[in-house]
């Protein structure tokens, strides 16, 4: 009696691709990079699952960030409900890829930046750890953390937290709705978020670079549309 043998079906996954900078930047860039530390292969495949995941999380918020730009722009029809359930979808899923997945990375590289969404004296106090334990990047790295934290994080974390989840009424004003529940400032904090990701662990895997080599932009008349990666290694004198 013979085998029946499966074949497999093939389905696509997703009708976007490497000229959307996100796709280009978080599974691939980062990887990238992450192939050209000093790090053991089992520390690297790790980081990398994590950063797959993250990458999940976040093609779901531009999956519905691109239902709130249909609405906006009149190719879908404005059924309040689905004009709703985009901004939550789109808040909870960039909230969980910046404050769930994108640690995990950092995690598997055995750093530890949990002090990013403690209440302020705990993060000044993590803050001043980070910097005596990453003196090369810890200066820099709180000033960009902290920056992000007053501005585009606070909105996030208000909405999806006290709007979204509790039904705090300083979350819930007629006032503050009209300023998170509108296509700019989706866009605004799709964008900050992702590229918060990729800022911070880049910066994290310059802690695991081989003496010599540094992490550094690619010229912008060198970037590739198709594929517009941003970071790229380059040498430097020891």
């Amino acid at each position: 009696m013979s085998k029946q043998v499966l074949i497999p079906t093939i389905t696509q996954m997703a009708d976007f691709g490497t000229s959307e900078p996100f796709v280009a930047r978080i599974p691939i860039g980062l990887c990238e990079l992450l192939d050209g530390t000093m790090l053991e292969e089992e520390i690297k495949n790790k980081a990398k699952q994590q950063i797959y995941d993250t990458f999940e999380e976040l093609s779901h918020a531009f999956l519905s960030l691109r239902e709130i730009t249909d609405f906006a722009d009149g190719r879908k029809e404005v059924l309040l409900i689905n004009q709703k359930k985009a901004y939550v979808d789109l808040y909870g899923y960039c909230w969980k890829s910046y404050k769930d997945r994108m640690p995990k990375i950092l995690k598997a590289l055995e750093i530890e930046i949990g002090f990013l969404f403690q209440k302020d004296t705990n993060f000044v106090k993590g803050s001043e750890e980070f910097k005596q334990k990453y003196p090369a990047i810890g200066e820099e790295f709180v000033k960009m953390v902290r920056n992000d934290r007053k501005t585009w994080q606070v909105t996030v974390a208000n909405v999806r937290n006290n709007y979204i989840d509790h039904k705090k009424d300083d979350g819930g004003s007629n006032e503050k709705m009209d300023y998170y529940f509108n296509p700019k400032t989706a866009n605004l904090v799709f964008e900050n978020c992702w590229q918060a990701i990729e800022d911070i662990v880049v910066m994290c895997l310059t802690t695991k670079l081989v003496p010599g080599i540094k992490i550094g932009l690619i010229p912008e008349n060198e970037i590739d549309k198709k594929f517009p990666k941003k970071f790229c290694f380059y040498t430097s004198d020891l």
